[in-house]
């Protein structure tokens, strides 16, 4: 069974609500104006899946879009090319699937990337921050996933079951109201699968 299809959100910030007389950590997604641009099929593409667009530039002689996304779906007899992703969709939704990138650190050393402690700060070490040996007799290389600076976070990640509260007009923007944090920072995209 393949997942149904979704929608686009930008990522706004969090804040809490006062839910059930408890005060909840919640996040706020845009939902973005968005359509149906393409819709593959088995016989052309090798499998089913529409694509949606988001945030639509148009320029002088061409139309481009800055976000484009593909959701795969078992049929496509039900979707149609330009059709609108409608906002009143979330008032049937109770939970979603939320996937997102996390934020990331670029480049980090091994003291914040794995908590190392630090080395003596006395007796002349100029080493404080270093990992530790990398180096054995035998195999005579770097042993796999040995704790090594590299980038950190910046990762996939995908929620399941997220309790999707309420779908508000705030400004002339649309706000979809989701239970606890989401990864990303502030205006990343957001893929909600329903």
């Amino acid at each position: 069974m393949i997942e149904n299809w979704g929608f686009l959100c930008l990522k706004q910030e969090m804040t809490q609500l006062l839910l059930d007389e408890n005060l909840e950590a919640v996040t706020l997604l845009k939902f973005l104006d968005q359509k149906i641009i393409r819709i593959k099929t088995e016989e052309k593409d090798w499998y089913s899946a529409i694509v949606i667009w988001a945030g639509m530039k148009e320029k002088d002689w061409k139309t481009t879009y800055k976000y484009i996304k593909e959701f795969k779906v078992d049929s496509v007899e039900w979707y149609n090319v330009n059709d609108e992703v409608s906002f009143e969709i979330l008032k049937e939704l109770k939970e979603v699937t939320i996937k997102a990138t996390t934020k990331g650190k670029w480049y980090q050393w091994v003291v914040k990337r794995f908590g190392f402690a630090w080395l003596s700060a006395t007796h002349g070490n100029k080493y404080k921050r270093h990992p530790w040996g990398i180096g054995n007799r035998k195999p005579r290389r770097v042993n796999k996933n040995h704790p090594l600076p590299w980038h950190m976070w910046d990762k996939n990640v995908t929620l399941k079951n997220v309790k999707v509260i309420a779908g508000h007009v705030v400004n002339n923007e649309n706000i979809v109201v989701v239970k606890w944090s989401v990864p990303g920072s502030r205006n990343s995209l957001i893929r909600m699968y329903m």
